[in-house]
């Protein structure tokens, strides 16, 4: 249902794997294991299991990508976007932060105002595909919040990046 809860019934006697995927590096794991009846017995009637899964809070759109040195959204972006739409859409009691993110190259005012951009960039995406603007905001980030090192092409491409944050 809405709240994320179902039944099924399963033989006992039998070990089930549970994954759960949510949005993007979402993920949960859980073994269950439910144990044969012992002689005559069996299990009279259902019981409850609780399995908790702890969404990621904050997440890389990897394949969110823009024209380089500019704002302007890449045609492969549509993707992943409309993913986040979609689970937007689901979770409709959720607010998102767009964090635009920038390597070392240039100076730090202009990245700092073409995170801005792509951030502002992607909020707006957001809100033509109809979701509410009270639930996005966009944030710019510069080259201040760096997940790799500068050094390299590799770790300058990972710093150049887009992150959905979760707030509650």
């Amino acid at each position: 249902n809405e709240q994320g809860k179902f039944s099924l019934r399963l033989p006992a006697g039998d070990k089930y794997e549970i994954f759960i995927l949510g949005f993007k590096d979402s993920t949960s794991y859980n073994v269950l294991d439910i144990p044969m009846p012992q002689g005559n017995a069996y299990y009279k009637s259902p019981f409850k299991i609780d399995i908790q899964f702890q969404p990621a809070k904050t997440f890389v759109l990897d394949d969110c990508n823009f024209d380089f040195g500019k704002a302007t959204l890449q045609e492969s972006s549509y993707t992943v976007l409309d993913e986040l739409v979609a689970y937007m859409n689901r979770k409709a009691d959720e607010k998102i932060e767009i964090g635009g993110h920038t390597d070392n190259i240039g100076s730090h005012e202009k990245n700092q105002k073409l995170s801005e951009e792509r951030a502002n960039t992607v909020r707006a995406y957001l809100l033509t595909k109809g979701i509410d603007p009270d639930r996005v905001t966009a944030k710019g980030y510069g080259m201040d919040e760096p997940i790799e090192e500068n050094s390299t092409e590799q770790g300058r491409a990972k710093n150049r990046r887009t992150e959905v944050k979760i707030i509650e």
